[in-house]
């Protein structure tokens, strides 16, 4: 019997190109970055630093790697000081990868992370966000690992456990499509930053849910070095006030597909008030960490008292903030009395 030749043609596979980029100001560890990116075992993708007018050295730093898959700018002014979203942004405008990954210029990638998070995709072809477990380490080399979740939830799922705390979330940890983040105007841009993470994420966990990688892929530093850690305590709180606003609107319009989206749904409603207080509570404890003095808890006072009506910041919040700067003097007294 003679055989019949197939009429298909063997198709080859799509291998979607993947954007890193970086918005760059720190070059501390930033030649250890760039070599997790291009060390990657996904080879389809493209790595683009935006310099936001940094006062170090970082075209040096970028100059020792000769990879056509980077590409380097420079911002002629620093687009930070006006809030660093702005810069993320900025980034973004210059990506051409059908995925895109916000990098941290001190945050360090395993070898596995494009290629275990795409995975998500194929598995959910929906979804439009996927993350992974990451381990942080602080500037005292604390080492904290988040925890655990689903391969895939939903899109309330998700914003119910980030509104209740239940993840250790960041920018840097997540893959997304760029068409998606593009259709919702980019990063949600709250002074600061503060938020703009969570608010970009929830919105795009909206269409399809989010899928993750138990792997830890990701070593974040949290060294205390960042741009926004000396904020003024306004800033801090308009913040705290613009993302309140916005995820009113946002909540409001949420589509539940089933009863368990419902009773998450008035979970969060229920349990709104509490989370805008402790993001309160995070601006006045986090703006004083490194300003104690014995006139803290005073300066603390008047400012809550000048500041309460225009933040609608409540006297429980204020009384929280004034025992956490009290106990914190006291341990340094204690601290200096045992030398």
């Amino acid at each position: 019997m003679r055989k019949v030749k197939s009429s298909q043609k063997t198709k080859t596979p799509i291998i979607p190109l993947v954007t890193f980029g970086i918005p760059a100001y720190k070059n501390g560890c930033l030649e250890e970055v760039i070599k997790s990116i291009l060390n990657q075992t996904y080879a389809n993708i493209e790595l683009i630093i935006v310099n936001d007018a940094s006062p170090e050295n970082l075209r040096e730093t970028v100059s020792k790697f000769h990879d056509p898959r980077l590409r380097y700018y420079e911002n002629k002014e620093n687009l930070g000081i006006h809030g660093p979203v702005k810069n993320w942004n900025k980034v973004l405008t210059y990506a051409q990868g059908e995925f895109f990954i916000l990098a941290s210029d001190d945050d360090v990638y395993m070898p596995t992370f494009a290629s275990d998070l795409l995975t998500c995709f194929y598995q959910n072809p929906k979804i439009d966000i996927a993350h992974c477990r990451l381990k942080t380490i602080n500037a005292e080399g604390k080492k904290e690992y988040s925890p655990s979740c689903p391969e895939w939830e939903s899109g309330i799922d998700f914003v119910w456990h980030g509104f209740h705390s239940n993840r250790l979330l960041s920018v840097s940890e997540f893959l997304c499509r760029t068409n998606a983040l593009r259709n919702i105007g980019g990063f949600i841009d709250f002074p600061l930053a503060w938020s703009s993470d969570y608010a970009t994420w929830f919105s795009l966990a909206t269409t399809g849910g989010v899928g993750y990688s138990g792997h830890i892929l990701l070593e974040k530093r949290n060294l205390g070095n960042n741009m926004t850690s000396n904020y003024p305590l306004a800033l801090a709180l308009q913040s705290c006030f613009e993302f309140k606003k916005w995820f009113q609107s946002f909540a409001q319009q949420l589509n539940c597909q089933n009863e368990l989206d419902q009773l998450l749904l008035g979970d969060i409603f229920t349990d709104a008030e509490t989370y805008y207080a402790n993001m309160h509570y995070s601006a006045f404890s986090t703006y004083w960490m490194n300003r104690l003095t014995v006139f803290s808890p005073m300066i603390m006072f008047v400012q809550w008292v000048r500041l309460r009506q225009q933040y609608n910041i409540s006297v429980s919040t204020m009384i929280r903030s004034e025992v956490h700067v009290c106990s914190n003097l006291l341990r340094s007294f204690v601290a200096i009395f045992k030398r």
